[in-house]
């Protein structure tokens, strides 16, 4: 009970560092961006080459649901379609400028944020802070694949 506890009152301390800094912060994001469309493009700016079948599995979503958030996205300069020169029935999709934009907006808000918040914290702490967050992350990657078999 008392784990439960302290992960709830950290749960809310996100939530509250959160809405400040889309306070602090909404004027860089003119981009509407869905948190579906987001993972997709934070899913094809991790990949080499991806299409939008393994886009679709990555996310979850339909291959339907996926190809039409891919198509929204690509109207609006997000995402482009390209065709494998090797395969033609395998269409690749990348980053395309607006997506480029808005990465570089995300880099500097994170370059600011480390600046001005993270250096109230020690290396240690940083350190710290870090191997929880990917200790976090490994943990549900684990208990994500035994969910899958």
């Amino acid at each position: 009970m008392e784990r439960e506890m302290y992960v709830r009152e950290a749960f809310e301390f996100l939530s509250k560092v959160n809405s400040k800094m889309v306070m602090e912060f909404n004027s860089l994001f003119n981009h509407e961006i869905t948190q579906k469309q987001l993972l997709i493009l934070q899913i094809v700016r991790d990949a080499e080459n991806i299409t939008v079948n393994e886009i679709s599995q990555q996310t979850g979503l339909s291959l339907s649901s996926a190809s039409q958030l891919i198509g929204r996205l690509e109207k609006e300069n997000y995402l482009k379609r390209e065709v494998n020169i090797n395969n033609r029935r395998e269409v690749f999709v990348s980053l395309d400028s607006e997506a480029d934009l808005l990465f570089e907006n995300y880099n500097r808000v994170d370059s600011y944020l480390i600046e001005k918040y993270y250096s109230e914290f020690s290396l240690e702490e940083v350190k710290q802070f870090r191997n929880l967050v990917k200790k976090l992350y490994n943990v549900m990657e684990q208990k994500g694949e035994e969910n899958r078999e």
